[in-house]
């Protein structure tokens, strides 16, 4: 699990989302963990990779709710409202790159 997400962390730095992003899945899968996959869904937010985010956050959410149901007692220390504010803020992030993107009416 850490030597894939070592890999992934080095792949978001060189710039390969899509690969730091099997990197992480195939770490996800050997130890599952919300805190896990958030620190690697922030890690790809904040070096732009804001759609890659979303995935590793969609996953988390999933995470979460397997978690609860597995051992309700637990104290989880990523809540829901977290994930979904972090959603919430890298979904607006990528709107607003996609309006950057694309050319606005001529005047």
């Amino acid at each position: 699990s850490h030597i894939n997400y070592l890999i992934g962390h080095t792949r978001v730095y060189a710039g390969k989302p899509d690969l730091a992003l099997e990197a992480f899945q195939a770490s996800l899968d050997a130890r599952p963990g919300t805190t896990h996959v958030m620190a690697m869904a922030a890690l790809m937010a904040s070096n732009g990779f804001n759609s890659h985010a979303l995935v590793l956050a969609d996953r988390a959410l999933l995470q979460l709710k397997k978690e609860q149901a597995d051992d309700s007692r637990k104290v989880q220390k990523v809540r829901e409202s977290d994930i979904l504010e972090f959603l919430a803020t890298v979904r607006a992030d990528l709107a607003a790159e996609r309006a950057l993107d694309s050319p606005g009416p001529v005047e």
